[in-house]
């Protein structure tokens, strides 16, 4: 499979230092993935793989035919549980929804959370992807619930940085914990300590002022 480097930009340089706490445990993850991804950054060298199809080409997604619809998006669902960013990169261009869900009523941010894979989740929430839509059924729980409940904490971290609510809670059905609780009773202290300690408006207000500062220092 192509590799994702070569269908990327290179980084910015807000993406590395927003992911500092991210370098020690994760060294040999790290990838060319720029801050602003979004589908636009994909270089002219890969543009042949990500165009358009026939079948599908002008035609609004709630257009489709149904039995293109349901495949296409199938398709899209499992690339993002497999990691295959290349593949859901190629979807997306093709106009699948990014929220669209399979015919189990899963969506591509929750799978792919639950995964564990940190660039596919980064890449769904920044296309539009609705971060603390829940799975459907009786469980309701969100991408940041199945990450902490998995001890993804990688995933765990970017959802929150791009705005997850750490409040919301599995359904009452289950056990009706919170992102935090669900993560200690499986034993993740460590990121169960780390949700209990993020303010979100806090995280931003510093991010902001690294950037003032960084403007006026150059």
């Amino acid at each position: 499979m192509m590799m994702v480097q070569e269908i990327v930009e290179n980084s910015s340089h807000d993406d590395s230092t927003e992911d500092d706490d991210d370098s020690n445990n994760n060294n040999n993850n790290r990838s060319s993935i720029s801050s602003g991804f979004n589908v636009n950054n994909v270089n002219s060298s890969s543009a042949n793989n990500v165009k358009r199809k026939i079948s599908t080409s002008g035609i609004k997604f709630p257009d489709w035919d149904p039995d293109v619809k349901e495949k296409k998006v199938k398709k899209f669902v499992n690339a993002c549980s497999d990691g295959n960013l290349v593949q859901a990169l190629k979807l997306f261009r093709e106009g699948v929804d990014i929220n669209a869900k399979d015919r189990y009523d899963e969506a591509a941010l929750y799978n792919a959370a639950n995964e564990g894979h940190y660039y596919i989740v980064k890449f769904l929430v920044r296309n539009g992807a609705n971060i603390d839509e829940p799975n459907s059924g009786s469980l309701k729980q969100t991408a940041l619930w199945i990450a902490s409940y998995n001890g993804k904490f990688r995933v765990v971290r970017r959802l929150l940085k791009m705005g997850a609510n750490k409040n919301v809670r599995c359904s009452p059905f289950i056990d009706n914990t919170s992102p935090e609780e669900i993560s200690k009773e499986q034993g993740f202290l460590q990121i169960s300590e780390y949700i209990r300690q993020f303010d979100y408006p806090n995280y931003i207000r510093i991010k902001n002022n690294k950037k003032v500062r960084e403007f006026f220092s150059s």
